[in-house]
């Protein structure tokens, strides 16, 4: 019997290095460009049968059976005599209505329209949603967004909260414990991290965290931290922004736009529906624009499970500029932290994110 690639795993080809992933288990490997090339080219092949192809000495030899044996071990590659069993994934992507995500910041001028937004948003046929605020929201209001949403087509619900007190705290774990939609609860500018109540099957969950919130400039980090190991990210960032596609935002002063992040709006919710927003010619131009446009990016082996932003990028002025808040560098493979990266405070001060930067 031979051995094939898992049909379940994928590989993407970075600069130095490469990965395979396994999009059902959610894993992924590390692995040299050189063994990216043979799993490329090879449909059926033994150990034997690679050290016989490609090994040129003994280190070579041990580097391609350590790999083989990681791989194996991770279920990335199978035996078989019966390949045409396992057909390869196909990674088209489509859903079903205009708008999939929205986020809407609640403030002054975006409250009042809540319930007209949940409704506009429910005939797009939109079925995530995260709520954010920069101020306390009373945990009334928050009940009662959420039981119009409890009728709704809506599946899944994030919050996003400033700290206020532990006492706060209980009642919003009481609303998540109510709510089967609401699926997390992030409440942040707290002393510690820590998870304050997760429901029995883990789809729900209430968490504390340090960071924060200061206003729609703290959005768009990119980290290995928020990376998605999923079929769905996965073929959709093939095709679309990772971040974009098929959403829909409201800013805190009611503005319709990409992202709240964005400058540019596209309308005001006390005067144009989500539905004449959508229609502007220029509004899906930025959902198309996937990691291969990307410069840096197309040459990363993250970037189909990378998040992406548009909103703050290294070069105001070419929308293809990697992402300001991404400290990782696809040719030498390391990490560093954007915010002190000399090549990025121009653009830092563009973004008028100096002391945004100082808080971090």
């Amino acid at each position: 019997m031979k051995y094939y690639l898992n049909p379940n795993a994928a590989l993407i080809k970075g600069r130095i290095r490469s990965m395979v992933f396994d999009l059902e288990r959610s894993v992924y490997q590390l692995i040299p460009n050189t063994l990216y090339e043979i799993l490329y080219k090879e449909t059926g092949f033994s150990v034997e049968d690679l050290v016989k192809k490609y090994a040129k000495n003994s280190d070579t030899e041990k580097i391609i059976k350590d790999y083989f044996f990681k791989l194996l071990e991770l279920d990335l590659i199978f035996k078989t005599n019966f390949p045409e069993y396992y057909p390869k994934l196909s990674f088209e992507w489509d859903y079903q209505g205009e708008i999939s995500n929205a986020v809407i910041d609640i403030d002054i001028e975006s409250k009042p329209f809540i319930n007209s937004i949940l409704s506009q948003l429910e005939e797009l046929n939109c079925r995530t949603i995260q709520l954010r605020s920069y101020n306390h929201l009373e945990h009334r209001e928050i009940d009662s967004v959420m039981a119009s949403i409890d009728t709704s087509i809506i599946e899944t619900v994030q919050i996003i909260l400033p700290f206020i007190s532990d006492i706060e705290n209980e009642k919003l774990v009481e609303i998540a414990q109510k709510y089967l939609r609401l699926r997390l609860v992030q409440i942040y500018g707290c002393d510690e991290e820590k998870l304050i109540y997760s429901s029995e099957d883990k789809r729900t969950n209430v968490v504390v965290v340090e960071n924060s919130l200061i206003n729609e400039k703290s959005c768009g980090v990119v980290s290995a931290e928020y990376f998605s190991v999923a079929f769905s990210t996965f073929s959709e960032s093939q095709h679309h922004n990772s971040c974009l596609n098929r959403k829909i935002s409201i800013d805190k002063d009611g503005n319709i736009k990409n992202c709240p992040s964005m400058s540019r709006s596209y309308g005001n919710i006390k005067n144009t529906t989500l539905q004449e927003a959508l229609d502007h010619p220029d509004f899906k131009k930025v959902w198309d624009i996937n990691k291969d446009k990307i410069h840096v990016c197309k040459d990363c082996e993250f970037r189909y499970i990378c998040t992406d932003c548009r909103a703050y990028i290294e070069d105001p002025a070419d929308i293809l500029s990697k992402p300001l808040k991404c400290g990782y560098n696809p040719y030498t493979g390391e990490w560093s932290e954007w915010s002190t990266n000399p090549l990025k405070q121009k653009a830092i001060e563009y973004y008028e994110m100096q002391e945004l930067v100082k808080e971090e």
